[in-house]
């Protein structure tokens, strides 16, 4: 036993968790069971006082009545003259804080994931009917979200723990001077002791949002004081700046949801979630959201991001092995080796062996301002094409750089879980590579644009390219997507003097597809900057099809 308070016959204590202002948290075995468990006992001095240990046991019975994959579970509440007990799961992960202080931040669709995840188990909180005794009561405010109360299981499931200064209830619309919880994630009118409804839940969440994926809260401020001031005095940062290059669709649903007036937010969770369901499938289809963040995850993105390489170039791979065979010996691979731990920016950092012709990831310094987690490529750098059939065993060599010099005939084409298998079992640094090709072999052989997006975007996850990002918006300008298209454009335009001359003129192209087709009159600046990309796209020569070249000659001809 660690400590005194914590003898229970029925357990065998592991160790301290945690030790907070009113209780102790410890890790336990149940002894009959052989599970673990957590067991939160009241400090003693405030068993003495009857508000904290009805508020104790509230908590207790909050989380026993939610019974979702996404809260908690109670198992008991204990108590005897001297201890009040909670006895609650083991959550074997790690809190979203936590992972925050890994990683900054998550790529937008896992924070997207995550959010959605956290909204089905509030949805189903803030719609609960709570029954006790003959009393039942309606709905549940958490009041205290936050990411060091939201768990990560093991296989991705987002858990929201923490009930302890929940509402339910005739309580849900409250009045109260005293304020309990994480000042940086509370609404105005509760920092106001102002009426509070579940409203509040949805601002948390709709700050969580914004830090998760940009890994820095809306409102800022050094110490507790000053966030209060700025979000009392609604000083915040120009969100559309600093979400510049992100899904707009996300950003205002992140807006309304952290809306200064409780009328003008989503009125609960399941309203906030109704508006993320259509961005949440355009991002992962019909996967839930566990499965898209246990994928993230078991890519090892927390340890082996920064040594990820960037896409290889657009030149034939057996050229390029035999030219690396000639030239390789064991002293030229261990100073390479050296090099690319010791140069900086432009080198590979932490020694991670890149694909013939890889443009490898700078360091942290080396990025340009605004641009995505990865260093820009090289001038003569872009993406490789691979053309062989998506998911076949050529297909797959080519992502890690490994061709058989003699053709062999293509097999069945896999399915697509095999396919995604296939380049889930490729070494780290090729799977990128896997994915991209996936998804162009699913958007021009199989006709797939929604797969096509969901497989570019895993792909995006790794680190940021442009020359993935403009099949992205390839993607989206074809399925009428222009506003999503436009924010991934505007991304992509500070790389454009590191990128190939085709991969240049691919992005004129799209751009002027993006001032022609979205439809309706076009304005003035919409034709300037239509006839600014057409030319651009001309007089790079590009290798495109000749109906392209035709297209754009025409276009200029007719634009006034």
């Amino acid at each position: 036993m660690i400590l005194s308070e914590a003898t229970d016959t029925r357990y065998d204590v592991v160790k301290l968790l945690g030790q907070g202002a009113s209780a102790t948290v410890y890790l336990a075995r149940h002894i009959a069971l052989g599970e673990l468990r957590v067991l939160k006992i009241l400090h003693h001095d405030m068993m003495l006082d009857p508000r904290r240990r009805e508020k104790f046991k509230m908590e207790a019975q909050v989380s026993a009545h939610l019974k979702h994959p996404a809260i908690v579970q109670v198992f008991d509440v204990t108590q005897t003259n001297s201890k009040l007990q909670i006895e609650m799961e083991y959550i074997d992960g790690m809190s979203l804080r936590q992972f925050l202080e890994k990683r900054k931040s998550f790529p937008l669709s896992v924070a997207l994931a995550i959010t959605y995840a956290v909204l089905e188990g509030m949805e189903h909180a803030h719609k609960a009917r709570l029954t006790f005794g003959e009393t039942v009561l309606d709905g549940v405010i958490h009041r205290d979200l936050k990411p060091e109360n939201i768990l990560l299981r093991r296989n991705g499931q987002p858990v929201i723990c923490d009930f302890g200064v929940a509402k339910v209830g005739a309580d849900l619309m409250t009045q109260t001077q005293h304020i309990s919880g994480s000042v940086a994630y509370m609404a105005p009118e509760r920092l106001r002791g102002e009426l509070s409804t579940r409203s509040i839940d949805v601002f948390a969440l709709g700050v969580m949002l914004f830090e998760l994926h940009k890994g820095y809260r809306p409102f800022p401020g050094h110490n507790k004081a000053q966030v209060l001031e700025n979000i009392l005095k609604w000083n915040l940062v120009d969100l559309g700046e600093a979400w510049k290059g992100s899904d707009e669709a996300v950003l205002d649903v992140a807006k309304k949801a952290m809306a200064r007036e409780p009328s003008q937010r989503y009125q609960d969770a399941g309203q906030m979630l109704a508006a993320l369901r259509t961005i949440y499938k355009l991002y992962h289809g019909d996967a839930p959201p566990a499965a898209v963040i246990q994928d993230y995850l078991a890519r090892g993105h927390f340890t082996t991001a920064e040594f990820r390489a960037l896409m290889p170039e657009e030149t034939p791979w057996r050229s390029r092995l035999l030219k690396l065979a000639a030239g390789a010996c064991v002293a030229g691979a261990a100073a390479f080796f050296w090099l690319s731990v010791h140069e900086g920016p432009g080198g590979n950092p932490g020694g991670a062996k890149a694909a013939p012709g890889t443009a490898s990831p700078g360091r942290e310094g080396g990025k340009p301002k605004g641009i995505g987690e990865a260093a820009p490529p090289r001038a003569d750098q872009g993406v490789a094409a691979v053309v062989t059939p998506a998911g076949s065993p050529n297909a797959m060599a080519q992502a890690t750089g490994q061709v058989n010099s003699a053709v062999t005939p293509a097999p069945a084409a896999p399915s697509p879980a095999e396919a995604e298998g296939q380049v889930r079992a490729l070494p780290p640094e090729a799977r990128q590579g896997g994915y991209y090709s996936l998804a162009k072999a699913s958007l021009r052989e199989g006709g797939d644009p929604g797969r096509a997006l969901l497989l570019v975007n895993k792909a995006l996850d790794f680190s940021y390219h442009p020359t993935i990002a403009l099949l992205k918006v390839e993607i989206l300008q074809d399925e009428d997507m222009y506003n999503l298209a436009g924010g991934e454009l505007e991304r992509v335009r500070p790389w454009l003097t590191r990128m190939t001359r085709d991969n240049q003129a691919q992005y004129y192209w799209l751009l002027a597809q993006q001032n022609l087709r979205r439809g309706g009159a076009m304005g003035p600046k919409a034709r300037v900057r239509a006839k600014f990309a057409l030319r651009r796209y001309l007089a790079l020569n590009p290798k495109g099809p000749e109906e392209n070249l035709k297209f754009a000659r025409q276009e200029l001809r007719a634009l006034p």
